[in-house]
């Protein structure tokens, strides 16, 4: 009779071990597929600007949209451009955490501040139009530009196009590397008017 009981439960645990073996390998399949359909789907974040809650970007696992390139270069150029004597620096400032360390960018704008303050000029900018080429990494941004020198009561308008280049570091950062006015040189780069 032990020999009988000791078969039964020798038997027993064998279906049991199978039946955990095909258990585990259903729950790799399915593991697997699971894996496999996620790394199918497209991811989707959506950033909510600071200063604009309405206004909804939103960013995939592809890559960023042309929509997520306009937003920063309208953010960055109204907020460098739109400056006066007494709050250049702080725009200078808040705008480098944008740009790559050592890029033309930082000529730009030392150049920029440099202009405001020593002309005393206060400045708008408004931007119209944007064209976006991620081949290239460049933003255009067409618009105006208004002047006021001086105490001067009577604007300068100057319809201008900025070219801003990009580049994207380390985690999918990106970084401004250059801005220039569409119509300037490549020797006097970065220079204002």
């Amino acid at each position: 009779m032990n020999f009988q009981e000791r078969q039964a439960s020798l038997k027993r645990l064998i279906i049991e071990k199978q039946l955990s073996h095909y258990i585990i390998l259903g729950m790799v399949i399915l593991n697997v597929l699971t894996l496999f359909l996620l790394s199918q789907k497209e991811e989707k974040w959506i950033l909510i600007p600071q200063y604009d809650v309405s206004h909804r970007v939103v960013v995939t696992s592809d890559g960023y949209t042309d929509q997520y390139f306009k937003d920063l270069a309208h953010g960055a150029l109204v907020h460098l451009l739109t400056v006066n004597p007494t709050i250049v620096q702080r725009q200078v400032q808040l705008f480098r955490e944008f740009v790559r360390t050592g890029s033309a960018a930082e000529h730009y704008l030392k150049k920029h501040q440099k202009y405001v303050i020593d002309n005393s000029v206060s400045m708008a900018f408004y931007p119209k139009d944007y064209d976006v080429d991620q081949s290239q990494k460049t933003i255009r941004v067409k618009g105006e530009l208004k002047y006021w020198f001086g105490g001067g009561k009577m604007p300068i308008n100057k319809p201008i196009t900025f070219i801003l280049k990009y580049t994207i570091v380390g985690k999918q950062l990106v970084l401004i590397k250059d801005i220039r006015e569409e119509s300037a040189m490549p020797d006097n780069e970065g220079e204002r008017i």
